[in-house]
């Protein structure tokens, strides 16, 4: 009698050989201990490196030079910076910008039709302590010059001034990394959002309509009163690191 034939059994798993669990194992504590060990890294790019950022800044005037042309004292404009920074220590750096602020105002005042510009030049200067890779706090002061441009509809007639100041803007902010490498010591682009607040002081400053000299050239100024724009802003937007 033929003797039965040898029925198949399911194969047992093979074990998963030591080194390769091994390797997961430390492969996955890498992953998890990396946030961790990029704040032990040096800080390097992120204190040091080339800076650009465009913000909106909100600035609410404190005093009433402006209400004979504006029922609003609050102005809403851009913000550019482009600057640089260096190190000053582990996590503290010293930043240096170019700063460019432009705001324009539309009304109507008796009548009259307004139409106002601001545009602020300014130099930035930073002193920045980061609390981790990912977040830096900094407190800047940028003084600088404002140009103030009046205009006037006076009827058929048209009122300007140019009213020059000098300024100064002193704020507290924070910055956020959202993108880019976390290891300092790599030279990388990283992008930014930040938000500051802060107070600025402003010099006094005449101000004298005189009407276009294309239709009455021989007409004299009129002087109405001081300029002088002081007050809170705030500022919100990003910025790219390199």
């Amino acid at each position: 009698e033929a003797s039965p034939k040898p029925v198949a059994t399911e194969a047992s798993p093979k074990p998963v050989p030591a080194a390769a669990t091994a390797a997961l194992n430390t492969s996955s504590k890498e992953d998890n201990a990396k946030e961790d060990n990029a704040n032990d890294l040096p800080f390097t790019y992120h204190l040091e490196h080339l800076d650009i950022r465009l913000g909106l800044k909100i600035q609410s005037y404190a005093n009433t030079s402006l209400n004979r042309w504006t029922k609003d004292d609050t102005w809403v404009g851009s913000d550019l910076r482009i600057g640089a920074s260096s190190a000053i220590g582990r996590r503290l750096n010293f930043s240096y910008n170019v700063s460019y602020f432009f705001a324009d105002k539309q009304d109507s005042i008796r009548g009259y039709a307004n139409d106002l510009a601001q545009h602020n030049i300014s130099l930035g200067l930073e002193v920045g302590y980061f609390i981790n890779h990912r977040l830096e706090g900094y407190a800047r002061v940028a003084p600088g010059a404002s140009l103030m441009k009046i205009q006037i509809d006076y009827g058929s007639d048209l009122l300007r001034d140019n009213v020059w100041a000098f300024r100064s803007d002193q704020s507290l902010g924070i910055r956020f990394r959202l993108l880019g490498k976390d290891d300092g010591r790599i030279r990388s682009a990283r992008f930014w959002v930040f938000a500051e607040g802060g107070y600025a002081l402003a010099t006094s400053s005449k101000v004298e309509l005189s009407f276009d000299e294309t239709d009455l050239p021989n007409a004299s100024s009129v002087g109405v009163g001081k300029l002088q724009l002081n007050g809170a802003n705030g500022s919100l937007g990003f910025g790219l690191t390199y």
